[in-house]
């Protein structure tokens, strides 16, 4: 009785390990659209503690399949105005340039 559970067991896991890799395969992957592209930056002078500092900005979409936003997004008294249809999915990335 023991051996024959030790056997289900087994071949319950195995059907789970087998079924997860096989969907794992099956789901498409964006990990192309999440690459970070080092040369894509702007160069912005900035002061820091009142000493001048050149800074790279990376402006980076992290979300695999972004949802473009309406230019104007409602609330409060006036609506808000998107320069950047993906402003709510991107964020800035400030590098000293002498880093």
């Amino acid at each position: 009785m023991k051996n024959k559970s030790a056997v289900l067991v087994g071949l319950f896991i195995t059907i789970v390990v087998a079924s997860s890799s096989l969907l794992a395969q099956m789901i498409p992957s964006n990990d192309e659209a999440l690459i970070f592209d080092p040369e894509a930056y702007m160069t912005l002078d900035v002061s820091v503690d009142g000493e001048p500092m050149e800074v790279r900005q990376y402006q980076v979409v992290y979300v695999a399949n972004p949802v473009r936003m309406a230019e104007n997004q409602p609330g409060g008294r006036r609506p808000t105005v998107l320069p950047d249809p993906y402003a709510y999915q991107s964020m800035n990335i400030f590098v000293p340039q002498v880093a």
